[in-house]
């Protein structure tokens, strides 16, 4: 087990001048991405806190950050409709890290909001400014909120200016098909970075891929070491597989396929996420954004 020591004496002494591996990526027309290893996190989800001007719907496995909160009591005086739902602690998880912002703004990805996720481990955010894929988000939460499993969202591709994204939500959504779906469509690399990877199904297409001579490249949590971890799988038929060298964790759940196709979001590549869990997964046809996350997964392989 990782040790972590003194995070809340020293969390305060972490800024956006302490972060590793500083880059200022262009910035694409609706759509921002931030990691941990570059930006201080809370600060941008604070920023767009305060400047919603209707809505708030925050659904995130974890919330422990007292100046998120203290945001979020401001925009509930300010009389911002804001609902939080957060996990309760039973075997099947409320997973997600989304929030959806004026029923127009969707920010999503890995991180929780902990000072833990925002200065130590290694986590990613996209905020996408769409109000369609605002609304598959808004049903998600309306379906977690009213407790009603019968709704869908309604618009599963949308396309914001060029970008082809697409929405899945666990369980049972689809998130494990369209990510095999994805794999099996690679023609030259598959690189990707989880925090947990135990999926049969999803190990075994990557499999394929390689014995077909896709190129592929790994980076894993080592604590996630049990015998059901599917880095050993990948040990086995030599591909390019290695534990992430962060003290703390490696909390992503991103795949990058030909450098054309970004997989992301909450879900790590395991059965209770495919089955139980309540998690989401974008999945976004864009090589500028690939470039981006490809740099992360490059960061996180030469450390």
């Amino acid at each position: 087990m990782k040790k972590i020591l003194l995070l809340l004496i020293f969390s305060i002494l972490f800024s956006s001048c302490s972060k590793r591996g500083q880059k200022r990526f262009s910035q694409i027309p609706n759509i921002k991405i931030y990691f941990s290893s570059q930006t201080n996190i809370p600060d941008k989800l604070i920023s767009l806190i305060k400047r919603s001007e209707k809505s708030i719907h925050l659904a995130c496995y974890e919330i422990a950050l007292p100046s998120v909160t203290r945001a979020l009591l401001e925009a509930k005086k300010k009389g911002i409709d804001v609902k939080v739902i957060t996990d309760r602690g039973k075997s099947a998880l409320m997973h997600h890290k989304f929030m959806v912002v004026d029923r127009r703004i969707v920010w999503t990805g890995s991180f929780n909001i902990t000072v833990k996720s925002a200065y130590y481990d290694d986590n990613n955010v996209i905020v996408i400014d769409s109000p369609r894929l605002a609304e598959n988000f808004e049903v998600e939460f309306k379906k977690m909120w009213e407790e009603d499993s019968s709704l869908r969202p309604p618009y599963p591709v949308v396309e914001v200016g060029d970008i082809k994204i697409e929405t899945y939500f666990s369980p049972k959504g689809g998130c494990e098909e369209a990510i095999i779906k994805k794999i099996n469509k690679a023609r030259k690399s598959i690189c990707f970075a989880t925090f947990a990877f135990t999926n049969r199904k999803i190990a075994n297409a990557i499999v394929r891929k390689f014995n077909q001579g896709i190129e592929v490249r790994g980076v894993m949590e080592r604590e996630n070491h049990s015998p059901y971890c599917r880095y050993w799988l990948f040990k086995d038929i030599r591909a390019n597989i290695k534990w992430d060298n962060n003290f703390y964790l490696l909390h992503h759940k991103f795949f990058v396929i030909d450098n054309e196709i970004l997989i992301t979001g909450s879900f790590n590549p395991t059965r209770a996420a495919e089955e139980r869990n309540e998690e989401n997964i974008l999945i976004l046809e864009n090589p500028e954004i690939c470039s981006i996350y490809r740099e992360e997964f490059n960061r996180l392989w030469r450390e």
